[in-house]
């Protein structure tokens, strides 16, 4: 009787540290989810707020039609009464570029200014006055945009870039879940450790993963372009541009790792495989 509790005990004795070990490997894959959805948590609330920048970017409409950086805009005025316009453009900085310069007369009371130092991207004010009915009177403030494609930001192609980069970032959610959530071991004994059988999705999570990585660089592409193209943010447009070339500096040595980490599972699975058809346990 008494032998019979000696074995029990050692038993449970030895049983203990595998148990603790098993609760340890739950405890810890619960912290990685709740990290990973902090992670995706954060990530969607800064595209959203991206996004919403972008939206109020359509908040006003221009004067003059949008301008391409470094290219030339046509200033135009109407008035049939006077005998001269004199007109001030300041940067987008407030500095000024002009300074009562005189506009020319084409006839007919059409008034016209070339402008080509467009070298910053933003907003250009117009101001100026003239000599309306023998009066100078001064004339609303116009202005013009300058951006890197020269294109207005519509309602329309807003909504559609919130839509790609919405899918995209919901392209790369589900890829992400789905490369985290299949397993990247044999499947084992959870008690002893020992491998019972080979698990062969784990070479479709390395695909997945790398799915999901060549997304993130096309959303951190997309994202830099939006930006240089209709935002005047520097800090930004240099942001996503680093991320995207740091990104793709990577995807070299990354594919590089990947192909070694397959071939290598794949030469242990097979020496595993050959170790359980001849009834031999292996970790």
């Amino acid at each position: 009787m008494d032998n019979h509790h000696k074995l029990n005990f050692s038993a449970k004795k030895e049983l203990a540290p595998l148990k603790e070990r098993y609760y340890n490997m739950i405890v810890t894959s619960q912290v990685d989810a709740i990290g990973r959805k902090k992670t995706m948590l954060l990530t969607t609330l800064f595209m959203v707020i991206f996004l919403f920048t972008i939206m109020s970017v359509d908040a006003e409409i221009n004067n003059f039609a949008p301008v391409k950086t470094n290219e030339c805009v046509l200033i135009k005025q109407v008035c049939a009464s006077c005998s001269y316009i004199n007109l001030s453009i300041a940067y987008p900085n407030s500095s000024l570029a002009v300074t009562n310069d005189e506009m020319n007369d084409e006839g007919g009371g059409t008034w016209t200014y070339e402008f080509c130092e467009t070298l910053m991207n933003g907003r250009y004010d117009v101001t100026g006055s003239g000599d309306l009915g023998g009066t100078p009177t001064g004339f609303d403030v116009l202005y013009f945009e300058v951006s890197a494609t020269g294109k207005d930001l519509t309602s329309a192609k807003a909504g559609t870039y919130i839509i790609i980069i919405a899918v995209s970032i919901l392209i790369l959610g589900g890829l992400l879940w789905f490369g985290f959530a299949i397993p990247a071991k044999n499947r084992t004994d959870e008690m002893t450790g020992y491998i019972i059988s080979l698990n062969n999705l784990k070479y479709l999570k390395y695909v997945i993963l790398g799915f999901a990585y060549l997304t993130l660089v096309w959303i951190s592409y997309y994202a830099w372009m939006l930006v240089y193209a209709y935002l005047d943010f520097d800090f930004l447009t240099n942001l996503f541009r680093f991320i995207f070339i740091f990104l793709v500096v990577l995807i070299f040595p990354i594919f590089i790792i990947g192909i070694y980490i397959i071939i290598a599972n794949m030469i242990r699975d097979s020496k595993v495989w050959d170790s359980l058809q001849r009834g031999l346990r292996v970790r």
